[in-house]
C-alpha cells in the first residue's frame, strides 16, 4: 500500500540523516528504490555541517549508469565480470 511504501520511505530518509549526523564517510546501497530516498534526504545537506554523504549504489545492474545516476548515485560498484556488458561496440559506457 502507499502508506506503508511512504512510511518506509520515511523510515530510510531518517536513516540517511542519522548516517549522516554519526559522520559517516559514505553510504552503500543496493536497492534502487532506497537509493533514491537516501540522495534525495542527502541532498537536503548541502551547504550545511554536516555536509551530504555520497552514495554508493552496489545492487543489481538491472539499470543504464545514467539511470543509476539519475537516481542520485554518486558511484556504482561494478563487478569486474560485468565491465565488458557495460560497453558499446565503440567502447563508451552505455
Amino acid at each position: 500500500s502507499s502508506s506503508s511504501s511512504s512510511s518506509l520511505s520515511e523510515e530510510i530518509s531518517t536513516l540517511s540523516m542519522q548516517l549522516r549526523k554519526l559522520k559517516v564517510s559514505a553510504i552503500w546501497c543496493n536497492e534502487i528504490e532506497s537509493l533514491q530516498d537516501i540522495a534525495k534526504e542527502q541532498e537536503t545537506a548541502r551547504g550545511n555541517f554536516p555536509g551530504p554523504c555520497p552514495v554508493i549504489y552496489h545492487g543489481p545492474l538491472d539499470y543504464s549508469l545514467a539511470a543509476v545516476e539519475d537516481y542520485g548515485a554518486a558511484a556504482v560498484v561494478v563487478p569486474a565480470g560485468a565491465i565488458l556488458d557495460l560497453l558499446d561496440d565503440d567502447g563508451s559506457l552505455v
